[in-house]
């Protein structure tokens, strides 16, 4: 008799074969293995760095951080500043309607606001003017360290430095009762007109007459190159306060030096 074989078996046997063949590692790809390496020069920029009279580098840090947090005062007071200008001309719209609309009495009451607003916004000037100031200061400190790192030993006073704790002149009963460190200048002829008195001192500019001599003065230092903050006061107002107010400026921004050359540049001397 013919055997009948079972198929089935017969395909599990190939499959056996099959799977017990013995397999060859794939090779690998040998720019997979490989790790590229990359070199990265980085440039020393000590040499650039500004360095002091010993050669050793200046680390300005504290002087960008300063620079940086100025900044952010400035840019916090002009949005006070701004809001006080607006509310200024808000109060003058109310002004004009209650003096040619309404008629009422509440106009006394509209001008001290206005008078409050002007009071609040001329501080707020002033504190942006003095923080730009030592702002510009700190930038030419870094542009020039070497400079304004070594403090003057004739006496003089250290521009950067703050003079807060010294003592205020009080009762005075004329701007020649400044402190020695004031010029005071009588009469200065400007283009626009004579302004009453100019005060020149290391902390800066006095004007005592109209705000309009503020584009003169700033066109003479701009003539003589020299930065300097400048203050516009009432001419009007009682001499004793006059003088407390000047004083209250106590930020050194100008060498004696400095103050000289403005002196006579207003004299017509340079």
């Amino acid at each position: 008799m013919n055997e009948i074989k079972n198929p089935s078996s017969h395909s599990d046997a190939v499959n056996e074969e099959e799977t017990s063949l013995p397999t060859e590692p794939i090779p690998a790809d040998d720019d997979s293995e490989k790790t590229e390496v990359i070199e990265v020069t980085v440039p020393d920029n000590s040499a650039d760095a500004p360095k002091d009279e010993n050669g050793q580098t200046i680390d300005q840090s504290e002087t960008l951080e300063k620079i940086d947090k100025i900044t952010n005062e400035i840019r916090d007071l002009l949005k006070i500043y701004k809001v006080t200008m607006w509310a200024i001309v808000a109060s003058i719209v109310v002004y004009l309607l209650v003096l040619f609309v309404f008629k009422s009495k509440g106009l006394l009451i509209v001008c001290i606001v206005m008078i409050v607003l002007a009071i609040i916004n001329t501080r707020y000037s002033r504190k942006i003017q003095k923080l730009a100031a030592e702002r510009t200061k700190l930038k030419k400190s870094i542009e020039s360290p070497t400079s304004e790192a070594a403090a003057p030993t004739d006496g003089s006073l250290q521009v950067g430095t703050d003079n807060s704790s010294e003592a205020i002149v009080t009762n005075a009963k004329s701007l020649n009762d400044l402190p020695r460190e004031y010029t005071v200048l009588d009469h200065v002829e400007f283009p626009a007109g004579e302004v009453d008195h100019v005060v020149v001192s290391p902390y800066g500019i006095a004007l005592i007459g109209d705000p309009k001599y503020r584009a003169d003065m700033e066109s003479v230092l701009q003539e003589i190159q020299i930065d300097s903050p400048i203050f516009v006061y009432n001419p009007d107002e009682e001499i004793s306060k006059l003088v407390e107010q000047i004083q209250m400026e106590k930020i050194v921004e100008l060498t004696e030096a400095q103050c000289m050359t403005i002196c006579q540049k207003l004299l017509g001397l340079k």
